[in-house]
C-alpha cells in the first residue's frame, strides 16, 4: 500500500492506513488504484457551484425530453432490428439448403 499527500509518498502497511487517512493522506493499493481518500479535503466553492449548476442544467434537460418521442425512436429501431434478424435467418436457411444440396 502507499499513502500520498501532495508530493509526499510513503509505503505503508494496512495497519498504518487509518493513521495516514486521518492525517489527510490518500491510500492507494498495490495496483495503484485509490482505496480511500484522506479526511479534511475541501473543494473551492466556485468549483462546487460550477458542478451544482451543471447538474441542475442536465436535470432540466432530462425533464424536458419528450419520453414519447424517445419511445417512438426506440420502437422504430426495434422493428428495424427485428426485420434485419428475419432477413438474416432467411439468408442462413438459404445457405444451409444450398450447402446440403452439395
Amino acid at each position: 500500500m502507499r499513502a500520498q499527500k501532495g508530493n509526499r509518498q510513503y509505503e505503508i502497511t494496512s495497519s498504518q492506513a487509518d493513521g495516514y487517512l486521518k492525517q489527510g493522506f490518500d491510500v492507494f493499493g498495490e495496483d495503484g488504484k485509490i482505496i480511500e481518500y484522506g479526511t479534511g479535503k475541501s473543494v473551492p466553492y466556485s468549483d462546487y457551484m460550477e458542478v451544482v449548476n451543471e447538474v441542475q442544467e442536465l436535470r432540466a434537460k432530462v425533464e424536458q425530453e419528450d419520453d414519447g418521442e424517445l419511445f417512438e425512436e426506440l420502437e422504430l429501431e426495434n422493428e428495424a432490428l427485428k426485420t434485419q434478424i428475419e432477413e438474416l435467418k432467411l439468408e442462413l436457411e438459404t445457405f444451409k439448403t444450398s450447402k446440403a444440396k452439395k
